[in-house]
Protein backbone atom coordinates (compact mmCIF):
# COMPACT_ATOMS: atom_id res chain seq x y z
CA UNK A 1 0.00 0.00 0.00
CA UNK A 2 1.24 3.33 -0.79
CA UNK A 3 0.61 6.53 1.19
CA UNK A 4 -0.14 9.64 -0.19
CA UNK A 5 2.65 11.09 -0.66
CA UNK A 6 4.17 8.04 -2.19
CA UNK A 7 1.37 7.53 -4.90
CA UNK A 8 2.33 10.98 -5.70
CA UNK A 9 6.08 10.51 -5.83
CA UNK A 10 5.81 7.46 -7.65
CA UNK A 11 3.20 9.06 -10.26
CA UNK A 12 5.17 11.99 -10.86
CA UNK A 13 8.71 10.20 -11.12
CA UNK A 14 6.96 7.57 -13.98
CA UNK A 15 7.10 10.81 -16.35
CA UNK A 16 10.55 10.61 -17.00
CA UNK A 17 10.11 6.86 -17.49
CA UNK A 18 7.49 7.01 -19.64
CA UNK A 19 8.82 9.81 -21.54
CA UNK A 20 11.90 7.89 -22.10
CA UNK A 21 10.08 4.50 -23.20
CA UNK A 22 8.12 6.44 -25.54
CA UNK A 23 11.50 7.78 -27.27
CA UNK A 24 13.59 4.88 -27.28
CA UNK A 25 10.69 1.75 -27.73
CA UNK A 26 8.01 3.85 -30.10
CA UNK A 27 9.59 6.42 -31.93
CA UNK A 28 12.88 4.72 -32.47
CA UNK A 29 10.89 1.51 -34.00
CA UNK A 30 9.29 4.24 -36.58
CA UNK A 31 5.93 2.60 -36.66
CA UNK A 32 3.54 5.39 -36.99
CA UNK A 33 0.45 3.43 -35.86
CA UNK A 34 2.65 2.54 -32.85
CA UNK A 35 2.80 6.09 -31.93
CA UNK A 36 -0.56 7.59 -32.62
CA UNK A 37 -2.40 4.31 -30.63
CA UNK A 38 0.40 5.62 -27.99
CA UNK A 39 -0.33 8.93 -27.83
CA UNK A 40 -3.77 8.24 -27.85
CA UNK A 41 -3.98 5.92 -25.21
CA UNK A 42 -1.76 8.46 -23.26
CA UNK A 43 -4.44 10.89 -23.89
CA UNK A 44 -7.51 8.64 -22.66
CA UNK A 45 -5.20 8.01 -19.45
CA UNK A 46 -5.12 11.71 -18.86
CA UNK A 47 -8.19 12.49 -19.28
CA UNK A 48 -9.35 9.89 -16.64
CA UNK A 49 -7.45 10.94 -14.54
CA UNK A 50 -8.27 14.70 -14.16
CA UNK A 51 -11.99 13.48 -14.42
CA UNK A 52 -11.51 11.40 -11.20
CA UNK A 53 -9.52 14.15 -9.68
CA UNK A 54 -12.67 16.97 -10.19
CA UNK A 55 -15.13 14.33 -8.83
CA UNK A 56 -13.18 14.00 -5.79
CA UNK A 57 -11.96 17.59 -5.01
CA UNK A 58 -15.98 18.35 -5.42
CA UNK A 59 -17.25 15.67 -3.60
CA UNK A 60 -14.44 16.46 -0.47
CA UNK A 61 -15.25 20.51 -1.08
CA UNK A 62 -19.06 19.43 -0.50
CA UNK A 63 -18.09 17.64 2.38
CA UNK A 64 -16.08 20.38 4.27
CA UNK A 65 -19.38 23.12 3.76
CA UNK A 66 -17.74 24.69 0.06
CA UNK A 67 -21.25 25.75 -1.96
CA UNK A 68 -20.42 25.68 -5.64
CA UNK A 69 -23.15 27.38 -8.05
CA UNK A 70 -24.84 24.63 -10.16
CA UNK A 71 -26.01 25.48 -13.64
CA UNK A 72 -29.41 25.08 -12.68
CA UNK A 73 -29.59 28.24 -10.75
Amino acid sequence: MYTPVEFITELVGGVPRLANIFLENVVAGGDPLSIVSFLVGQLLIVGSVVAIAYLAVGALANEVGIQFPSLGE
